[in-house]
């Protein structure tokens, strides 16, 4: 078989916390166009990316680098994507402005990010690195 017998199915069933951890980040991105009322001072989908995050990182199907890449990779571009196209859009303007660019591009960028993360995961799932060789040191006469 060209796929080596994996399909996108017996992937996600065979690995349900991956799956449920993928699914919660993926859920995190599509609440984002929505305006629910925060709990405490967190957005609603800040604590789906959170629990998504810890259930991701309990995960040990991935390398520690690859859950990073795919958990970062949202925040980053929420935070660094959205600033710089704050600043862009913002000219030099007074601060308001500039939190409302902020606030108007980050989102999208948030959501776009995590595309790219999940995507990474779920590629990394389908398709695992190989496992390291350990070198061992033996005595020779």
């Amino acid at each position: 078989m060209a796929t080596g017998g994996k399909d996108a199915w017996s992937i996600f069933v065979g690995r349900r916390r991956e799956a449920v951890g993928v699914a919660l980040l993926v859920v995190a991105a599509l609440l984002v166009p929505f305006r629910f009322p925060s709990v405490a001072i967190f957005p609603v989908p800040a604590l789906f990316w959170a629990a998504g995050a810890l259930v991701v990182l309990s995960c040990e199907t991935w390398a520690f680098n690859d859950r990073l890449i795919g958990l970062a990779t949202p925040a980053l571009t929420y935070l660094i994507g959205g600033s710089v196209l704050a600043l862009i859009r913002a000219q030099g303007q007074d601060l308001t402005r500039l939190l409302a660019e902020f606030h108007g591009a980050s989102g999208v960028l948030f959501i776009l990010g995590t595309a790219a993360g999940v995507s990474w995961l779920i590629y990394r799932l389908y398709d695992p690195p190989p496992p390291p060789t350990h070198r061992t040191l033996r005595a020779t006469r």
